[in-house]
């Protein structure tokens, strides 16, 4: 079936050949100047937005999802530093087998792209998989730093059997789009702060993991808290050597919306048995984000902070707020959101308690490169 002619050809094109119509780039598989990175890349005259062809995956059935992703380069010279951009293309898939998909600015375009921070969009492939063509977009907001890592455009569809179709793929400057509000503004933490009381039942305080020895004992504590009942206390008992104790809660990848930074947010009260010499009492205070769970303080990411602050004798025996943020990463690509990425507290104290609530974890913005 060959669909009627829905939209002129695409206009405003920083995407070379996006509507796959120039003959003599589409002579070559896959046609100038788009980079399949993944899956199969042809070009069909069987379904097609804007005549003659659209680009063209098929799938082999009963063998899990694979993935269609296919980019193409954009010179950098033709982007605007921290000038938001949007990508739009339509898409088409036979039967009903196909999943989820994702389209948006990427980096290393031309080699194997990854989407860039705040630049793409996911939709279900429901719609288009009802035997229409559907229309996708997605606003970028691309830091300038990735404008010298291969800018782009990417498009990656995952079905299981089946066949889809891309077509009129354009990227465009769009200067009046605005950075959305993220859709869940509340703290992203479970029980931060520690007042769970199905978990508190039984001396956790689930999901935070903390170590504990004979040396330093981590509890749950009424006895100084901000929201109560508890507070988590970490009891120091050496009088000889400074202890060094780990509080860590891992985060799940569902947590983070890729379109921001994130405040990490927390108090500590620092009760010293030897307030009159701070260093008997907690000389530093690691915070932050890591990647990097149960190890020394040298695996702390570089979104962590060492805070020394805490042995001055004036912050002993009160409230302290202690808060860092972590950007989505340094050049705009989202792999630090991957793995056993957590947030970590990690005092080291000797013949003191150090008690710990207010843990809060909420997106902001603006970006924060």
């Amino acid at each position: 079936m060959q669909l009627t002619r829905l939209l002129p050809a695409a206009t405003a094109l920083f995407a070379g050949n996006g509507a796959f119509d120039n003959l003599l780039d589409d002579a070559s598989s896959p046609p100038v100047p788009w980079f399949a990175y993944q899956g199969g890349f042809s070009l069909s005259s069987a379904e097609y937005v804007s005549a003659p062809y659209a680009a063209s995956a098929s799938y082999a059935s009963n063998v899990g999802y694979s993935n269609f992703w296919f980019s193409q380069a954009v010179d950098a010279s033709l982007w605007a530093p921290d000038t938001p951009y949007t990508v739009s293309a339509w898409v088409y898939a036979s039967g009903s087998n196909c999943g989820s998909a994702e389209i948006g600015c990427a980096v290393k375009a031309s080699t194997a792209p990854t989407m860039m921070f705040a630049s793409y969009a996911s939709f279900s492939m429901g719609v288009a998989a009802n035997a229409q063509w559907l229309e996708v977009t997605a606003t970028c907001f691309p830091p300038a730093s990735s404008l010298v890592n291969d800018p782009g455009v990417a498009i990656i569809v995952s079905c299981s059997g089946g066949s889809s179709w891309v077509d009129n793929v354009t990227l465009v400057a769009a200067p009046d789009a605005v950075m959305p509000l993220p859709s869940n503004t509340g703290n992203g933490l479970t029980n931060g702060g520690f007042d769970d009381a199905a978990d508190d039942a039984t001396g956790k305080a689930t999901p935070w993991t903390y170590t504990s020895s004979t040396a330093l004992p981590i509890t749950l504590s009424a006895d100084e808290y901000l929201s109560a009942p508890y507070a988590l206390a970490m009891n120091f008992t050496s009088t000889t050597a400074a202890a060094v104790g780990s509080l860590v809660y891992t985060i799940p990848a569902t947590t983070w919306d890729y379109a921001y930074s994130y405040n990490l947010t927390f108090r500590a009260f620092i009760e010293s048995n030897h307030p009159e010499n701070a260093a008997s009492g907690c000389t530093y205070l690691y915070y932050g984000f890591t990647q990097t769970l149960f190890v020394t303080p040298a695996y702390l990411t570089a979104y962590s902070t060492k805070d020394t602050t805490v042995a001055s004798a004036d912050e002993m025996g009160t409230w302290i707020t202690r808060s860092v943020i972590f950007p989505p990463s340094t050049n705009g690509v989202s792999a630090l959101y991957s793995g056993n990425l957590g947030i970590r507290v990690q005092p080291s104290c000797m013949d003191a308690t150090v008690y710990l609530d207010d843990f809060t974890l909420e997106p902001v913005l603006p970006f924060v490169w």
